[in-house]
């Protein structure tokens, strides 16, 4: 007696689902999609813009250890005719060995100092460099000077309306509020049903062999189907309920962080403005110490040549002159960087 073998039955499908309403899943996802994007470009901007004041304040520290090293080259330059001067007047009988001295110590002292202004210098070029996201280059140059208030840049507008659409930070909790708002949206979908549309066809095969297939026939041997599918959660342990406080709860806390932050932003401005004002008024204060320092060095050398005044005095009046050119340099740095955080506080870089 031959015995009954299993029979293959193989089928293939393809089934078709719409969502006809799912509590306004799909659509607030597009939604919070579009804002997420925004918000990913708005941080792109914030980058740059913070990129850019890195940039400004690393070129200022650049150019003033450049104009430090050209005051010290000319220091030394004086120094130099000084020692020769001392020199001469030691032949002559009216200097003393101890002048030498002394002129020959001052000179190893700008010397020295030279050569860590410069070390400083390339410290200050390749922090740039590295800012500017570039290879380190012991041959570049960069070009370009100090802003001056002489300049007539505008003075940066502080009203907070203007403010708050300029600042980066806003956008960014604007962005971040409107995603907690869609986000309660979907949160409370939960209370609300989902309705899918389902379609498909099925072709079955019921013969004996997997390689032995019957041809298909549409009213034969495939099924077709339609179906509306309705689920809605009727109780799930008070977890919507609980999903959608805490939903409110992080929209809560961005409104929060965006008050504080416009707060904030206000003492900010009002820092920056008076550190701006501050800067303003120091450098005419150095300003004026680099014209009495100058005009103390001439009178002094002029007086020290015809042996009224002491090496000292000279040496004295040529320190005066040499630290004042440096702080009037160090002001106006002090001034550029004021006049760039109050234009990164009020959103304008």
């Amino acid at each position: 007696m031959k015995s009954q073998g299993y029979r293959w039955q193989s089928s293939v499908g393809l089934t078709a689902t719409q969502v006809l309403y799912a509590q306004g899943k799909v659509g607030t996802g597009i939604e919070i999609a579009k804002i997420y994007k925004h918000l990913k470009e708005v941080s792109l901007e914030n980058a740059k813009a913070n990129v850019r004041y890195d940039v400004e304040n690393a070129f200022d520290q650049l150019v003033f250890l450049d104009s430090s090293i050209v005051i010290l080259e000319t220091s030394i330059d004086q120094t130099q005719k000084h020692i020769d001067y001392v020199n001469q007047a030691v032949q002559s009988g009216l200097a003393s060995e101890l002048d030498q001295v002394r002129a020959q110590l001052e000179l190893d002292k700008l010397k020295s100092t030279l050569e860590k202004t410069k070390k400083s210098r390339v410290l200050a070029r390749n922090n740039l460099l590295n800012t500017m996201g570039l290879e380190w280059d012991s041959n570049v140059e960069f070009q370009g000077d100090l802003r001056y208030p002489t300049d007539n840049l505008p003075y940066p507008d502080t009203a907070m309306e203007n403010v708050k659409k300029r600042r980066k930070e806003l956008a960014l909790l604007d962005a971040q509020q409107k995603m907690a708002e869609k986000n309660i949206s979907i949160e409370e979908g939960g209370y609300k049903p989902t309705i899918v549309l389902v379609g498909g066809i099925k072709y079955a095969n019921n013969k004996n062999k997997i390689s032995e297939w019957d041809a298909p026939d549409w009213d034969d041997n495939i099924n077709k189907y339609v179906a509306l599918n309705l689920t809605m959660n009727l109780f799930n342990g008070m977890k919507t309920k609980e999903s959608v406080v805490q939903a409110k709860s992080s929209m809560r806390s961005v409104q929060i962080q965006k008050e504080s932050a416009e707060r904030g932003f206000r003492m900010q401005i009002e820092s920056c403005a008076n550190t701006l004002e501050d800067a303003n008024n120091q450098l005419e204060i150095q300003k004026n110490q680099v014209n009495l320092a100058q005009r103390n060095f001439d009178l002094t050398e002029a007086s020290y040549k015809v042996g009224r005044s002491s090496q000292l005095d000279f040496l004295d009046a040529s320190l005066k002159l040499r630290s004042a050119k440096n702080d009037y340099l160090q002001a106006i740095v002090d001034w550029n960087k004021a006049y760039n955080a109050l234009l990164q506080a009020t959103g304008e870089y």
